[in-house]
């Protein structure tokens, strides 16, 4: 990622900017509400070394002994063994997990109860229909806007939403970050996440429980490096290639969307490296506060 040239932070381009754009002279006279941002953070910009030793962490990949211990003892009720059952007991079906903020007892009045139905061979929509339908006139199947999934209404009224999942990326999945340390722009690790922290109701290869035992291990140093150097530098201190400066440029043209998206992928870039550096998988795009709150070293 190309460095800005020197003498010419984002933030002075910013200063000349509103000068021009917005009619301040000074930081000082200029309103609270249009001061400059400053960014201060102690990772280094990208192109910098990283030593592999510095980036040992001892932290168990799992979220932690006394809240894995509470969520082994948050058993599932008479609903969830059922449709387990149900699900686990079609031809080449795996395994079936319980995970999200219910399993993670981290649940509201509006939550739903995530399911994930990991399969040797594809699930027919026949026979995912046959079951949702004998339990419910409230559904909606076959989505593939992000993952293949099913969702409905229980009479009861409680909401579900079952995703389907071969085993086969899963294992990649969890091969490509923790073995061979592949990061992205945010949520590096959301689906290592959902593997590590889920609640098995029904495993009876102990497939899924050996794929967990592969997650709790020791945050891979090279893992955590690799995240920094991904996300680091689009956070600032570069061009009009990092967020930082187009989030700026969003605020000059008073351009609320663009404005809107630059931040939220800033913060997906932010709570990514916040995880690694403390060791735990990312948990995903919701209730990051409750989440970063729980951190040993809390935000940067």
């Amino acid at each position: 990622m190309p460095k800005a040239a020197a003498g010419s932070t984002s933030s002075q381009r910013f200063e000349a900017r509103l000068k021009s754009d917005a009619g301040h002279e000074t930081e000082e006279q200029r309103p609270d509400d249009l001061k400059t941002p400053h960014i201060q953070s102690s990772f280094r910009a990208s192109g910098d070394t990283f030593p592999s030793d510095s980036f040992s962490a001892p932290i168990s990949l799992r979220m932690g002994a006394t809240l894995t211990k509470k969520l082994r003892s948050y058993g599932p009720d008479a609903v969830l063994g059922e449709i387990a059952s149900a699900f686990a007991g079609i031809a080449g079906v795996e395994a079936v997990a319980w995970c999200g903020s219910t399993a993670m007892q981290k649940a509201d009045s509006l939550s739903d109860y995530d399911l994930y139905v990991y399969w040797r061979t594809p699930v027919s929509l026949d026979a995912r229909k046959k079951i949702i339908t004998s339990r419910t006139s409230e559904y909606q199947l076959d989505n593939t806007f992000w993952e293949l999934e099913d969702e409905w209404i229980e009479p009861g009224g409680w909401r579900f939403n079952v995703l389907y999942r071969s085993c086969r990326e899963a294992e990649e999945e969890v091969d490509r970050r923790l073995l061979h340390h592949v990061a992205s722009l945010g949520y590096t690790t959301a689906y290592c996440f959902t593997v590590s922290c889920a609640h098995n109701l029904a495993d009876p290869n102990n497939w899924l429980a050996d794929l967990q035992r592969q997650t709790d291990r020791t945050y891979p140093g090279g893992l955590l490096e690799a995240i920094v150097r991904k996300n680091r530098p689009v956070l600032g201190g570069g061009m009009q290639s990092c967020y930082f400066e187009q989030i700026m440029t969003a605020i000059v043209r008073q351009d609320p969307v663009s404005l809107n998206h630059r931040i939220a992928a800033w913060l997906a870039s932010y709570f990514d490296i916040l995880f690694a550096i403390n060791g735990q998988f990312h948990p995903g795009e919701k209730r990051l506060l409750t989440y970063a709150g729980e951190l040993a070293t809390g935000c940067i």
